[in-house]
């Protein structure tokens, strides 16, 4: 087996196992509504972050240059997300007086 085929099917595993988190963390149901926030934050982030895997994934097998591309692009708005996941998370660490 090539290469290109094992990064593949790399890729279709973990994209099954990114299936079965996402799956597990929209189940999540968080009670105060801060923490609410939060989760729906991560579930963006999640789902962000797998549109990008299947992108690559088309991407590698189609040798689509575009689809990488738009993989990055998706990527790029996970991290931004986590990024307002994080500041938001440390907003409540202040808000409690947690961040000690």
């Amino acid at each position: 087996m090539g290469a290109f085929k094992k990064s593949t099917l790399t890729l279709c595993c973990f994209i099954l196992i990114y299936e079965i988190f996402l799956e597990k963390l929209r189940n999540i149901n968080p009670l105060t509504d801060e923490i609410k926030n939060l989760h729906k934050i991560c579930v963006e982030l999640a789902n962000l972050r797998l549109a990008a895997f299947y992108s690559y994934k088309s991407g590698f097998e189609n040798k689509d240059r575009a689809l990488l591309t738009e993989g990055d692009s998706k990527m790029k708005m996970s991290n931004d997300k986590a990024r307002e996941y994080t500041d938001s998370f440390n907003s409540l660490l202040i808000k409690y007086d947690l961040n000690k």
